[in-house]
């Protein structure tokens, strides 16, 4: 069962903290490292939205969430969350 058919069956738009989760188990890189200063790096995570993209990526989905393409897909995990 995938993660978005388990989150389904609870019904529930997935927080923040659940959506890197997801993400992480999925093998889906949730950050990178970036210069802040010469000797310093410092991690930098990606956004909800981006990593939603990227989990519908890794589930041969569209990468439509909070983008201009409409999408139909109702029965989609995160319509109700895109359409705010």
């Amino acid at each position: 069962m995938s993660n978005e058919k388990t989150l389904k069956a609870k019904k529930k738009t997935p927080s923040k903290r659940e959506v890197f989760s997801i993400a992480r188990k999925m093998g889906i890189k949730t950050g990178h490292m970036v210069n802040v200063a010469k000797p310093v790096m410092k991690r930098r995570h990606k956004s909800k939205e981006q990593l939603i993209r990227d989990i519908q990526l890794a589930e041969d989905n569209i990468a439509c969430f909070k983008t201009d393409t409409m999408c139909n897909a109702t029965d989609c995990l995160w319509f109700k969350e895109c359409q705010k």
